[in-house]
């Protein structure tokens, strides 16, 4: 039960489709990118190497080193 998903407020924006053209951007830019799923990344447009994807963006040390290492490549 979430709170701001039952109120007069979310209800109109989804009867009358107000955030539509950032859900089509957003669905377009998925489109277009490297991604499986989400959570996803792309470092430079490169995907994360997809053996290390979890841990790299779930920790820490791991996306800090990753994106040093591209960032000096």
């Amino acid at each position: 039960m979430v709170p701001e998903l039952s109120s007069a407020r979310f209800d109109e924006a989804v009867r009358t489709m107000k955030y539509q053209a950032f859900v089509d951007a957003s669905e377009q830019a998925m489109d277009n990118s490297s991604a499986t799923g989400t959570p996803a990344m792309e470092v430079n447009g490169e995907p994360l190497p997809p053996r290390q994807s979890d841990s790299i963006l779930y920790e820490k040390h791991y996306l800090t080193s990753y994106i040093r290492t591209v960032a000096s490549a």
